[in-house]
Order: structure tokens, then sequence, then C-alpha cells
């Protein structure tokens, strides 16, 4: 239970800094009408992206076990961390 928990909050930090930086990332050109539509979409494509993400590692960590795909989680949290650093 402490493990889903900890993956939980880790994911919730990372939803707070993607929400506070998707205004950043829509074009300025963007009229300022439309701003938080956009957001939303971003929103709702971080969603779904999570969830597809979900389902795509609980079925590979049936396949793998629990230490190897603890071990690449948080390898590919990591390099996800590196790149979206990178982009900002």
């Amino acid at each position: 239970m402490f493990s889903i928990l900890f993956i939980l909050i880790i994911d919730g930090i990372c939803f707070g800094i993607h929400i506070s930086e998707i205004t950043h990332m829509i074009p300025s050109d963007t009229p300022i009408e439309n701003l938080n539509l956009y957001a939303g979409y971003c929103n709702v494509a971080l969603g779904c992206g999570a969830s597809l993400g979900g389902y795509i590692s609980g079925k590979l960590g049936d396949l793998l076990g629990g230490k190897k795909s603890g071990s690449l989680g948080i390898s590919f949290f990591v390099v996800g961390c590196i790149l979206a650093m990178a982009t900002l």
C-alpha cells in the first residue's frame, strides 16, 4: 500500500508541475478567450496518456515481475523528468 501511495504522491506533484507549465507551452498567438480551452485539451491529453501508460505498465509488470518493472518504471520516470526539464 505504501508503494502505491508514494507513486500517487509523485504523480500528483508531476501533474501540478504540468498544470502550471501548460499555459506557457500554448503558442503566444492563441486568442485569450481560447487559452483555457486549449489548456483543458492539454490536460485531457495528459489524462489519456496517464491512463494508457498505467494500463501498459500493468501488463508489462505482469510479464516482467515486480522488481524489474519497478526499476524500469523509476528509470523511465527519471528520463521523463530530464526530458521535461530540457524542454522547458
